[in-house]
């Protein structure tokens, strides 16, 4: 059934150029995060689904807080964001909108293991990496640190670097620790690990109550010891979701119809990567907060997989010149 609904809506965009493409463009983060393999995945899916009729383009972004921005100007009309960010930059009807729910991220603390510490509390004695202002990354540890009576002019030697930088820097020594938030596994915070003598470091089980009770949208996460190879202990952190949202003037037909087609194709969408491998298509809806989803992906969409076809001829569109490939459709920046 659903197969013969994607093949109308072929059918009623054939009646433009076939040089036009419906015009997917995902925000990101850095090129070494999830969030940009992410944005690949949901290209991929796309792609199967709409072949050339469908231009997907990835683009690597400052993260969620840049996403914001970005959606905002209308050079995104969909992005991945933290949960956090989205329910901070919720505006009502002029504010981005989630339209699934992809995975847990999780607030990893990196440390150089020769420092010998016991708390990540104790890395603000040391150079540390706090992030780019406007990152999910930052915000997430400026509302850490506020809640705990904290602020970033208590970190001994801070650091502002983007996050595409910070394992290099790790390694070089130029800094002695960096918080990320990701799904895991995550491939920079795995190569530190391996190649630098990296750890993961928690928090206080009071600390982290004090932050998780006081703070909607986050919830608590136990990394155990098989988390990453090489890593040696359990940590106690907390966690967000990943979510992927559209931009106020994204048409809510192009909203459905990406919708529904992770719906329809989400087992080969959690083959792409570990971190959303047991992600269930109700679970895209119910792990948003119902006042922030899209309403052209409602929840009924996920419960019961019902779809309302949507025609794509009706929908913006856009050339696709210079995707590599002569049948290529997902162009990446």
């Amino acid at each position: 059934m659903a197969s013969l609904g994607i093949a109308l809506a072929l059918t009623f965009a054939a009646g433009s150029a076939s040089a036009e493409r419906l015009d997917v463009r995902i925000g990101t983060a850095s090129l070494t995060g999830v969030y940009f393999a992410a944005g690949n995945a949901v290209c991929r899916v796309l792609e199967r689904r709409f072949g050339r009729d469908m231009k997907c383009e990835v683009l690597e972004t400052g993260g969620s807080g840049a996403n914001v921005e970005l959606l905002s100007s209308g050079k995104v009309n969909f992005a991945i964001m933290q949960s956090d960010v989205l329910a901070s930059s919720f505006i009502g009807d002029k504010g981005p909108r989630g339209v699934a729910a992809l995975y847990p991220e999780i607030f990893q603390v990196v440390y150089r293991k020769s420092l010998n510490i016991d708390v990540a509390a104790e890395l603000m004695q040391h150079p540390f990496n706090i992030g780019l202002q406007g990152s999910g990354t930052r915000r997430t540890l400026n509302a850490l640190l506020e809640t705990l009576n904290f602020s970033t002019d208590d970190f001994a030697a801070p650091v502002e670097m983007h996050a595409g930088k910070e394992a290099a820097a790790f390694c070089d020594g130029e800094i002695d620790g960096f918080a990320f938030v990701s799904g895991v596994p995550n491939s920079k915070i795995a190569q530190v690990i391996r190649e630098c003598g990296a750890g993961i470091v928690g928090f206080t089980r009071r600390n982290m109550a004090t932050f998780v009770d006081a703070r909607p949208g986050y919830s608590y996460f136990r990394f155990r010891k098989n988390a990453y190879d090489g890593m040696d202990r359990t940590v106690d952190t907390f966690a967000v979701m990943a979510i992927l949202v559209a931009g106020h003037g994204t048409p809510d037909g192009l909203v459905r119809i990406v919708a529904e087609s992770l719906l329809d194709d989400i087992d080969y969408f959690e083959r792409l990567h570990p971190a959303w491998s047991e992600l269930l298509g109700p679970d895209m809806a119910t792990n948003i907060d119902r006042a922030l989803m899209h309403p052209a992906a409602g929840a009924d969409l996920y419960r019961t997989g019902h779809h309302q076809r949507v025609n794509p001829a009706a929908l913006p569109r856009a050339d696709c010149n210079g995707c590599r490939g002569g049948n290529a459709v997902m162009c990446l920046h």
